[in-house]
């Protein structure tokens, strides 16, 4: 009698040997059945040490732990099982590695895994992961799927190659809640770099990272895509192309603010193969005069394509708010856009004036925005419905005859709530 209540296909079944049907090929067909089960291992961090302390669990030990899929030695880790194992946090702790000498990578992961920090009230990271000293250290190493949650990864410096905070390579990176700030890699990717694999980004911000010599001061994603939803890419700096975000695939930003990010070559804020954007803004991105895109540039190549709906891309520059290296047409609908370039081509009329933004600061929600008051031409002037409940902040998208263009949503008078004036001479 054979009884498998746990297994994806229980059965009861009474099996009698005879010549005719020997037992042996028909158990090989049902050990396909009775399959194991896996479940991924939560392993805790107790101790913010950046090393290893007997009888504590430190984030390397349970780096350890997950990809040795076993305790790491003198560690109270719990083995990992190298499927996707989460590695928590007790308290909100602050790691910080130190280096004797440069050229080191401080995490170094090669199973996929998910690194919990939790969420402070607002929306912070608890975590926060950093490197201190004048020694080259780049805080995490990826060749394997990486989910971070609630973890800020700062001043990490790769003097050596790509990715000042991330390098992942045949992996996929995705980032919620999470912050990755202050770090910079001599060639690409400042803040994260991926190669052959898709970088997500939800409620987590990007800021003043730098790509010393080549692309993508804050993002840098070669053979793979970039997504983006309600996210901040802002003062980053590139030596060549993409202070902010760089791909030779599709960007896809929603409800996202992409500001103040400077590049020595094109797209200040964006260079892209393809770009798809929803609801975002594009503003105070650079380029010196005679590069293409001081805002978003569309690369040239095989048949690049670029839509964007009820998008503002205003006041970049030099080089216009957005512009292509080969001839394409923008579709969408519903735009702001200060100055087109030459090689852009539009398939529906825009909006082309002043919105009025104010600085980037925090008008409540996880991530910094953009806020647009009246009179500003901006306001009612996107889509009537949208399939989009918020905007960047997680405030109602629809307030008003019409949703807003930009990232930003005004829900009134009161919005943000701390705004001492509504006259137009708040500071």
């Amino acid at each position: 009698m054979i009884r498998d209540s746990d297994s994806a296909c229980p059965f009861r079944l009474t099996i009698r040997e005879s010549h005719d049907y020997p037992l042996a090929p028909l158990a090989a067909a049902l050990a396909l059945c009775f399959t194991v089960t896996t479940h991924a291992a939560s392993i805790t961090v107790n101790d913010p040490s950046s090393g290893r302390i007997t009888g504590h669990c430190t984030l390397l030990d349970a780096v350890t732990s997950v990809n040795t899929q076993a305790v790491a030695p003198g560690s109270s880790c719990v083995a990992g099982d190298g499927v996707n194992d989460t590695i928590n946090f007790s308290s909100g702790f602050t790691i910080t590695f130190t280096a004797a000498t440069s050229g080191v990578d401080a995490l170094v992961l090669t199973k996929p895994v998910t690194i919990d920090g939790g969420v402070l009230a607002g929306g912070a990271p608890r975590v926060i992961i950093e490197r201190n000293g004048t020694q080259s250290v780049r805080l995490i190493d990826a060749t394997a799927n990486l989910t971070l949650n609630g973890v800020t990864l700062r001043n990490g410096l790769a003097s050596f190659g790509d990715g000042g905070g991330i390098i992942a390579t045949g992996a996929n990176v995705t980032m919620t809640n999470s912050i990755v700030s202050g770090n910079t890699a001599s060639n690409h990717g400042g803040g994260v770099s991926v190669y052959h694999g898709a970088l997500m980004l939800t409620n987590s911000t990007v800021s003043g990272n730098t790509a010393t010599t080549f692309n993508g001061g804050g993002i840098h994603v070669e053979g793979g895509s970039v997504t983006s939803i309600n996210s901040t890419i802002s003062g980053n700096t590139a030596g060549q192309k993409a202070g902010g975000i760089y791909t030779n695939a599709t960007a896809t930003l929603t409800n996202t603010t992409v500001s103040g990010n400077t590049a020595a070559g094109s797209g200040g804020g964006l260079f892209a193969h393809d770009i798809v954007l929803n609801f975002s803004t594009f503003s105070g991105n650079s380029v010196p005069s005679g590069h293409v895109g001081g805002g978003i540039a569309v690369a040239s190549g095989a048949t690049p394509t670029a839509t964007a709906t009820a998008t503002l891309m205003f006041g970049n520059g030099p080089g216009s708010d957005v512009d292509s290296t080969a001839p394409v047409t923008l579709n969408g609908d519903h735009n702001l856009i200060g100055t087109i370039g030459t090689n852009i081509t539009l398939a529906n009329p825009t909006l082309a004036c002043d919105p009025l933004l104010k600085p980037l600061t925090n008008n409540g929600g996880p991530t910094a925005t953009q806020a647009i008051y009246p009179p500003s031409c901006a306001l009612d002037a996107g889509p009537t419905t949208t399939t989009l409940a918020t905007d960047q902040r997680g405030l109602p998208r629809l307030f008003g005859s019409a949703t807003d263009i930009g990232a930003f949503e005004y829900q009134g008078p009161n919005d943000p709530s701390d705004r001492i004036f509504y006259n137009g001479f708040d500071p």
